[in-house]
């Protein structure tokens, strides 16, 4: 399991960005899906309805 920090510097890694692009286009939200995978964390687009469909699909609620 990541730490939330850990899991942005490996994902910025993976896609070949800065934290610092990471975080003007992305955010870091808890994740729930079940998947074999999942690290607990999501990288999703930073904008309303895609934080909102989110934690309605993976968290029950609202995160941020």
């Amino acid at each position: 399991m990541y730490t939330k920090d850990q899991f942005e510097k490996y994902f910025c890694k993976i896609i070949g960005i800065t934290i610092d692009k990471y975080r003007e286009r992305f955010v870091t939200l808890p994740c729930d899906c079940q998947d074999d995978d999942c690290t607990g964390w999501a990288c999703v687009a930073n904008n309303e309805l895609s934080i909102k469909v989110h934690n309605n699909r993976y968290n029950g609620g609202d995160h941020v």
